[in-house]
């Protein structure tokens, strides 16, 4: 959430910044496949001995995650959630904040199994390909498993098309590690964004 992300993540790393970041990985790669498919096919008639060409780059599933707990309001996370839309984003999973250690934010609230069910419902209707919501659920919470399955029923299913480039998102930087820590880089993330290329 937009206004939680000073707190829980490197200041380095901003909100648009991250949703930049996802959107341009799905633009690189849509890139690189209209890239291979304008290029001209090799001759029947090429007996140079060259290795045929690579096949064709694959779609990018991009995939995040949101803790709750941390404070955040229902439209804050159904802001969070059309904008990660918005951005291309094809996966997400929602889950319970836990608190690792002292050092970290302390958790604001338990939020109950009803309310992930109810975001997991208002996700799908938003159009994200799958989604994983429950107090136990990870970032990586059996995302392979379960999205394997979501294509096997729906073997057409294919990926969010990459968002149109605005004038904000000329030069994406990196640098975006979670921090829900006070001021203490060493400690572990809690909002992830992972890259999944199926």
């Amino acid at each position: 959430m937009e206004r939680l992300q000073p707190f829980v993540r490197d200041r380095r790393a901003t909100y648009q910044q991250s949703l930049a970041v996802l959107a341009e990985a799905k633009r690189a790669r849509e890139g690189a496949i209209a890239a291979y498919h304008a290029s001209p096919p090799p001759s029947d008639n090429d007996d140079s001995g060259t290795e045929p060409p690579p096949p064709p780059p694959k779609p990018l599933y991009t995939k995040t995650s949101l803790m709750l707990g941390l404070g955040e309001t229902p439209g804050e996370v159904t802001q969070a959630m059309v904008d990660l839309r918005s951005a291309g984003v094809d996966i997400l999973t929602l889950g319970q904040y836990l608190r690792p250690t002292l050092n970290h934010l302390a958790v604001h609230e338990y939020v109950t199994p009803e309310a992930f069910e109810a975001y997991k419902e208002e996700a799908l209707t938003m159009g994200f390909s799958y989604v994983a919501a429950g107090p136990l659920v990870r970032s990586s919470y059996r995302a392979g498993e379960f999205f394997l399955e979501h294509m096997l029923k729906d073997p057409n299913s294919k990926p969010a098309a990459a968002p149109p480039r605005t004038q904000q998102q000329g030069a994406v930087a990196t640098g975006t590690n979670s921090r829900a820590s006070k001021g203490n880089d060493e400690n572990g993330s809690d909002l992830r964004s992972l890259l999944l290329s199926m």
